[in-house]
């Protein structure tokens, strides 16, 4: 069996690891942030609850919303500790009283 080497397959996998050394810098450097995002009902309108929101502002990819990066979180095994800490992040904003 033979195999050749394709650039564009080295840049996207260089691009995902440099990806996931970010992220794992960010998590261990608290540089997520978290946001509460009201969830309103469509029968009447009103606030019902909110949903717990995970955003990174990295310093050369821009604020990214967590769909970029969740599915390379779930990938690298970095998912759970993200989850981890938006659940802490959410809670204490809560017990803190706010709501979005």
């Amino acid at each position: 069996m033979y195999r050749f080497f394709e650039p564009a397959m080295d840049a996207r996998i260089k691009a995902r690891r440099a990806l996931e050394l970010d992220m794992r810098k960010a998590v261990t450097g608290g540089e997520f942030r978290g946001a509460l995002q009201p969830v309103s009902t469509s029968k009447v309108n009103r606030i019902c609850g909110c949903e717990a929101c995970l955003r990174w502002p990295h310093p050369e990819r821009g604020f990214g919303l967590a769909g970029r990066f969740h599915s390379d979180a779930e990938e690298t095994g970095l998912i759970v500790s993200l989850g981890e800490w938006v659940l802490q992040r959410a809670c204490a904003m809560r017990r803190r009283g706010r709501t979005i």
